[in-house]
């Protein structure tokens, strides 16, 4: 037991490299790790107190393994996540008025694409109503052309007069703009969305609050519930 003794003194898992961006085992964590292995792997059947208190000593040692790692993981890796904090408020405070004055553009733009889709669709309607007219005239006079030689004269005028009209308008665009339609929303009834739309909203089960309520008696449906021994050790 020489080497779990000796990780109790300094617990120490994992090594950070920030250099290499590696991350790697202790050697003394390996060695513990092998031994707490063998000596759980010892007790296959508990049948008598001797052979439990067997098995607790190596579930404490397992357990002080895994609480060990789990501190080392989170001092690890704590300046990196402080780091990576720092990094995020930094860019986040520097782009912070870039969005603001962003947004307030994208809206500005919005508003003056949907003026020009209304001109456009104002400009097309007036145009399709003069191709309309061109069109009854010309069928008009070619109702009352006495030859050939005149209807051909007819819709050659009237060919002109197609010719003439302005083309389909279209909405005024910068260059490198991009313009879409979308949609966006607010919920303003959530209960109401789920039951009519259940397949639209995210469910998860609360646990730890199920539990809660199973040991306390209550009755929790559409859930099944049964009985769980466990056994733990204090560390």
């Amino acid at each position: 037991m020489g080497t779990t003794d000796q990780m109790s003194k300094q617990d120490l898992i994992l090594l950070r490299n920030d250099a290499s961006l590696a991350i790697t085992v202790t050697p003394e964590a390996l060695a513990a790790k092998q031994e707490a292995l063998e000596n759980a792997r010892m007790v296959q059947v508990i049948s008598t107190a001797k052979g439990q208190a067997m098995a607790v000593a190596a579930q404490a040692e397992l357990q002080r393994l895994i609480s060990a790692c789990e501190k080392s993981r989170k001092d690890v890796k704590a300046p990196v996540l402080d780091f990576g904090r720092l990094i995020d408020d930094t860019a986040k405070r520097f782009i912070e008025d870039l969005v603001k004055e962003h947004l307030r553009l994208s809206r500005s733009l919005g508003d003056f694409q949907v003026l020009e889709a209304a001109r456009v669709r104002s400009e097309e309607s007036a145009r399709n109503e003069k191709l309309t007219d061109i069109e009854r005239q010309r069928e008009a006079e070619l109702a009352q052309a006495p030859t050939l030689e005149a209807r051909e004269v007819i819709h050659e005028r009237f060919a002109q007069e197609v010719q003439a009209v302005s083309p389909p308008p279209a909405p005024v665009r910068a260059e490198g703009q991009i313009v879409r339609s979308d949609i966006d929303f607010e919920v303003v009834d959530l209960r109401a969305l789920a039951m009519a739309h259940w397949h639209l909203v995210k469910c998860e089960p609360r646990r730890s609050e199920i539990k809660e309520a199973l040991k306390a008696g209550l009755t929790v449906t559409g859930v099944k519930s049964w009985s769980v021994t466990k056994s733990s050790v204090r560390t």
